[in-house]
């Protein structure tokens, strides 16, 4: 069996699972950072774009936590370090 393809090629993409499915969340497309989240869902081998996020992220570890994910240590647009938390709920 072949996995379907992303809507949005990317590298240093955070993901975590939670209920069965996985999460790609941010990244970098070799030209901006993204604040786009695309679900895969197993069941149906399908990825499905998600609600974006407030900002653009990449290089951030991901966990899921209590039904919500968080991100952590992330990057904004120019490249600086952002050393906080951000809770996502899903």
């Amino acid at each position: 069996m072949s996995i379907s393809k992303h809507h949005c090629g990317r590298c240093y993409v955070s993901v975590a699972v939670l209920d069965g499915c996985i999460y790609a969340m941010g990244g970098y497309d070799g030209h901006v950072r993204q604040n786009t989240a695309e679900r895969y869902t197993p069941k149906s081998n399908q990825w499905s774009l998600i609600t974006p996020m407030n900002h653009q992220r990449s290089d951030a570890s991901a966990t899921t936590l209590n039904s919500q994910h968080t991100l952590q240590r992330t990057f904004d647009p120019l490249g600086w370090a952002f050393h906080f938390t951000s809770i996502f709920i899903l």
